[in-house]
């Protein structure tokens, strides 16, 4: 049963409200994508750390975000993979950057828009130069342990 008093709700629900005040849809978006998650990790698998002339369209349930600063990092999770996408403040625009991305919580949908590269880790990643929220999500994911 859901208790629309808990803070953690009423918090994301604030978000939500602050994203529509800024022009961003918070729910009923559409995203068209060029690849799925699958087909970017198996068509850059050679990318190397120079971004890729290629532009990419991807969209996906965040699992993870990092956000400090002006950039971060976060994993949109598709049926079958994960893919990492790196966001930076002076490629979004202070006003998208601050405004959506800093909102963004685990389970939110976004879809994102920029070249590959691949990190210092070695992990195929989308540098973001434009991102979209498709669906707010209210309620966390579930926790993990406790299935």
């Amino acid at each position: 049963m859901i208790d629309f008093n808990d803070p953690y709700l009423i918090e994301r629900r604030s978000k939500a409200d602050a994203a529509q005040a800024q022009g961003h849809p918070a729910w009923g978006g559409a995203f068209a994508r060029s690849h799925s998650l699958a087909q970017v990790q198996e068509d850059f698998a050679s990318a190397t750390a120079e971004p890729s002339s290629a532009v990419v369209r991807v969209a996906g349930r965040l699992a993870t975000i990092r956000v400090q600063g002006k950039a971060g990092f976060a994993h949109l999770a598709g049926p079958t993979t994960k893919l990492q996408v790196y966001f930076k403040q002076d490629k979004l625009g202070e006003a998208l950057y601050q405004g959506l991305v800093k909102r963004l919580d685990l389970g939110d949908i976004i879809g994102v828009e920029g070249p590959i590269f691949r990190t210092r880790t070695g992990e195929i990643t989308v540098d973001v130069h434009h991102v979209e929220l498709v669906s707010k999500a209210l309620l966390p994911p579930p926790d993990k342990w406790s299935g």
